[in-house]
């Protein structure tokens, strides 16, 4: 009885998991993944009070600690999208910045011809 209760926990949250990991790496997404890691923290501590065999207690443990770490890396993936992004967009406002300056540059340059002229000559 102890297996099915941890394959469904294990299709819930993979089922979960996925959902997130195809949106855009939202701070909501990342509160969500970080939800389900302090659920399964949660069941890990009380796993270890629990009067359940040593080896299925072990097994239950190492799905639980897999778990855990699939997560993490689902964090640390939308964290890195979300730099990527974040980096991206610097770069295409600086590209913007220094396109509207362009402009004003050539006008700087371009006014003073003309205005001097060379009388000695």
């Amino acid at each position: 009885m102890v297996a099915d209760n941890t394959d469904m926990q294990v299709s819930s949250i993979g089922a979960t998991s996925s959902r997130v990991s195809s949106g855009s790496g939202t701070p909501g997404a990342i509160a969500n993944l970080q939800k389900q890691i302090k659920a399964l923290t949660t069941e890990l501590k009380d796993l270890a009070a629990s009067d359940m065999d040593a080896k299925a207690k072990e097994t239950q443990r190492q799905l639980l600690q897999s778990q855990i770490e699939m997560l993490q890396a689902q964090i640390a993936v939308l964290q890195q999208q979300r730099q990527q992004a974040d980096t991206q967009k610097t770069g295409k406002d600086a590209r913007q910045d220094s396109a509207a300056e362009a402009p004003a540059e050539a006008r700087r340059r371009t006014s003073g011809l003309g205005q001097v002229i060379d009388t000695y000559a």
